[in-house]
């Protein structure tokens, strides 16, 4: 196009039609940056602005902006690359295919990397993606973190505060001067091969002092974590010496700044050792034995700490995991040795989270719930027969079934600022089980051309959701 003699007409589609669509096709799966867009794009609009009679070094914040900002509105690749992420992104996780549950299992993935109990889409992403590796997910949160969007995905996990005073490790590391991509790599290289995530995760059963195991270079036995970690090796010891340092912005006079209280929500640690609350016997858990240290009865000095030796009586403590029966133990051995130990333990160790129970809301009829929708959604559908409860069972068991056949289609005309949809639902036989047409005036929005048509769904999907719960 750069000798060829060309209309600024013609060169303008040539680019916008043509040329962006060729180059945009692979880019939804690619993960490239602004300025690797741009110097992609960038010989392209060499030779078109000529052709539009702009010149070459025209500020792109005008070739690339909007009409109504006095712009060209050519389109740029990063944008064309986001747009088509999100579409990826969101159509597969509305779906829940396949492919959904894998980004779901990444997005889970990339949250225990950030080690934020914050979904990692709506943090900062100077401050937590440093010292993540380049991928899709980290270009699509750096394209929501350059527009100031949020990303509300509620089937994404999020971990939640394990005890009162808790907190997650790399946030304190960063509010405590951390700030440079090699630093904080190597921090959370060393906290993923302890797999933690929460100061409570290296802490002592009473919440008081940082575990001594988590200071070195051993993995503790005694507390394994029961998430899906990311493979992480041995750090050098460049990371430990940096590791140890950071802990001690933890502390003050040997024990934690602000001591941790009782339990919130189940830990994801497996605490070995832990103390059956009634009787006050110690139980560790090894190897799916139980083996059991009673208290000595022997009289102690007012402040000494209450010793623990190997039960030779077999006492019966109760099964683990009753409510509020047990509580964490952190031994500390006695330095004379045979097998002799203190401890410290924390409250009660909390069974299982809560889930409130789900919350529909009644109604006597189908009919009911379409007239009392909110008038957005009644103007968009004319009047239409309301459809009989036989209908609902038959589309109910065509969706079980997978038979059931839709279509839909809309348009909009700009120059008469309308826009008309229709939709239809049928048997495997073409029988018809409802269909609506429906028209709206006005200037639809571009989300809006796109949603209008199913817009007028959005009634029946809310009652077929309820009924498909209610198989399941």
């Amino acid at each position: 196009m750069g000798p060829a003699a060309v209309n600024p007409v013609t060169a303008f589609y040539a680019f916008q039609l043509y040329l962006s669509p060729k180059l945009g096709y692979p880019l939804p799966v690619s993960s490239f940056t602004f300025k690797d867009c741009s110097y992609i794009q960038a010989p392209a609009l060499m030779f078109t602005l000529p052709k539009l009679k702009i010149n070459r070094n025209t500020a792109r914040s005008i070739v690339h902006g909007p009409h109504n900002f006095g712009g060209l509105k050519l389109k740029h690749l990063y944008c064309e690359q986001a747009n088509g992420q999100l579409r990826l992104l969101l159509g597969h996780l509305r779906n829940r295919d396949h492919t959904g549950e894998l980004i779901i299992i990444a997005m889970s993935y990339l949250q225990i990397l950030v080690g934020s109990t914050k979904p990692f889409w709506n943090l900062p992403y100077s401050k937590y993606a440093k010292w993540l590796e380049n991928s899709w997910f980290k270009s699509v949160w750096e394209f929501l973190h350059r527009v100031g969007f949020t990303l509300d995905v509620r089937l994404a996990w999020t971990p939640p505060m394990q005890r009162e005073g808790d907190s997650t490790l790399m946030t304190i590391f960063i509010e405590s001067g951390y700030r440079g991509r090699a630093d904080l790599a190597q921090l959370n290289r060393c906290r993923l091969f302890h797999q933690v995530f929460f100061i409570s995760d290296i802490a002592s059963a009473n919440g008081k002092v940082i575990d001594e195991v988590y200071r070195s270079q051993e993995a503790n036995r005694d507390r394994v974590s029961t998430w899906k970690w990311p493979k992480q090796g041995l750090p050098d010891s460049a990371a430990w010496r940096l590791w140890g340092r950071a802990l001690q912005h933890l502390e003050i006079h040997g024990k934690l700044r602000v001591p941790l209280g009782e339990w919130k929500a189940p830990s994801h640690q497996r605490w070995q050792w832990q103390m059956h609350i009634p009787t006050q016997t110690v139980v560790r858990f090894l190897d799916g034995n139980r083996i059991t240290y009673s208290p000595m009865t022997t009289e102690r000095t007012r402040g000494a700490a209450q010793l623990y030796s190997l039960d030779t009586l077999g006492n019966d403590v109760g099964e683990q995991g009753e409510a509020e029966e047990w509580a964490a133990v952190t031994p500390c051995f006695s330095e004379v040795g045979d097998g002799l130990f203190s401890i410290q333990f924390s409250g009660a160790l909390p069974t299982s989270a809560l889930l409130p129970e789900p919350h529909l809301e009644p109604y006597a009829s189908f009919q009911d719930k379409l007239l009392r929708a909110h008038p957005f959604f009644l103007r968009l559908i004319d009047p239409i027969a309301c459809i009989t409860d036989g209908t609902l069972e038959a589309i109910r068991s065509y969706i079980k079934e997978g038979s059931l056949l839709t279509c839909s289609d809309g348009s909009h005309d700009p120059g008469r600022d309308t826009a008309c949809q229709a939709w239809l639902f049928a048997d495997q036989h073409g029988q018809f089980c409802g269909a609506a047409l429906a028209q709206s005036t006005g200037t639809p929005t571009g989300l809006r051309r796109i949603a209008l048509s199913w817009a007028a769904l959005l009634p029946y999907y809310l009652f077929w959701h309820r009924l498909l719960s209610s198989l399941t």
